[in-house]
């Protein structure tokens, strides 16, 4: 790991609390790191059920060749049926980085959806030949507090060869400094883009098997490449403010039922159902 990687705040395995100054952290940079919150308990079931589902979801052919990274994606329903999976949405130590991070209380916290992905591993690539240096943003900036947090579990231990996400540091507060000033949000992107472009410099999200990052709100980051051909897979869990799912609707909304999500309800601990929309 670089020294910047080794300064930054991180938080602990199977974590009793989330200190200040890692929400503090969340808040200003977008992210944090995090190290395992599952037991072989729930990882090892859950892998099962990760490859069960791609095997029911083969690629499709006009796909195949996209190599370069050839990184895909399926959401929710998908695995609706799959228990090992949707239970996690209730795991404590999500729930206890979520809140923290979102500054409420369970009770006003909503799961929003789900993705599980992983990244091809036909060939090597780079991004001269992706035509594209992979940086982006999922939303716009904005000086509001975080309203959103992705939570993303490893279900192997990932490197920075592995083809984890880099996220540009800096890169949120540079975009509120921006808005304060009323310049263009991306003015100085291109330029931090430059100095992270590298192993060296950059920030990577690496973490172990049941472990990984949580990030959220105008982050730029990108998709890196597979040095080494092992797996990286894993699964994305969104909770958002409960307000915000009621006012704008979210991906868990729009793709279930209300017959499913009553029987997803059920499966998930009583005094955590409220997690759910009904």
């Amino acid at each position: 790991m670089t020294a910047t990687e080794t300064a930054l705040p991180r938080i602990c395995d199977f974590p009793q609390e989330v200190t200040q100054d890692q929400c503090k952290f969340v808040q200003r940079e977008g992210f944090i790191q995090f190290g395992r919150l599952l037991e072989d308990s729930d990882l090892i079931p859950l892998r099962f059920a990760y490859e069960r589902v791609w095997e029911a979801n083969p690629i499709e052919e006009e796909a195949r060749a996209n190599a370069a990274p050839g990184h895909r994606a399926l959401s929710m329903e998908h695995f609706l049926d799959e228990p090992d999976i949707i239970r996690l949405i209730a795991n404590e130590y999500f729930l206890r980085i979520v809140c923290a991070a979102l500054a409420r209380p369970p009770e006003e916290i909503e799961y929003a959806g789900g993705y599980i992905h992983r990244q091809r591993c036909q060939k090597a690539w780079d991004y001269e030949e992706f035509g594209w240096n992979g940086w982006h943003q999922d939303a716009q900036p904005s000086q509001a507090p975080l309203c959103h947090l992705n939570i993303w579990i490893y279900l192997d231990d990932c490197s920075k060869l592995d083809g984890v996400t880099q996220v540009l540091i800096g890169s949120c507060e540079q975009q509120r400094e921006n808005l304060r000033k009323k310049r263009h949000p991306n003015d100085g992107i291109n330029e931090m883009w430059g100095e992270q472009d590298s192993l060296d410099t950059g920030f990577f999200a690496e973490g172990p098997a049941g472990g990984g990052f949580a990030w959220g709100g105008f982050l730029w980051h990108r998709i890196t490449p597979n040095r080494t051909g092992r797996p990286r897979r894993l699964v994305t869990w969104e909770y958002r403010h409960k307000s915000v799912c009621e006012s704008e609707g979210s991906l868990y909304r729009e793709k279930t039922t209300p017959e499913q999500r009553s029987l997803i309800a059920e499966s998930l601990p009583e005094d955590k159902r409220f997690l759910v929309a009904v």
